[in-house]
């Protein structure tokens, strides 16, 4: 099984990039494969609940659904 690192650097600025590793992430599971979040610069704030739940990329799903996924799928998010 491989593992995918997602690293993601975009944040509540640009909802659509800052969803894409969490998304991409959600994929690699859904085909089999370990995956793990990386956030960097402006994406550490998508952790705060409250910016969370103003996040949604255009075409997806909010981000505190595919947080909820992730979570129940153990796919470590760092920080």
């Amino acid at each position: 099984m491989r593992t995918v690192l997602c690293v993601g650097t975009y944040g509540p600025s640009d909802p659509t990039r800052a969803t894409l590793p969490f998304a991409t992430a959600l994929c690699s599971v859904a085909a089999g494969d370990g995956a793990q979040v990386a956030l960097m610069g402006d994406a550490t704030l998508l952790m705060k609940d409250r910016i969370a739940e103003q996040v949604q990329g255009a075409g997806w799903r909010p981000l505190t659904e595919l947080l909820k996924e992730l979570v129940a799928h153990d796919v470590p998010i760092f920080v």
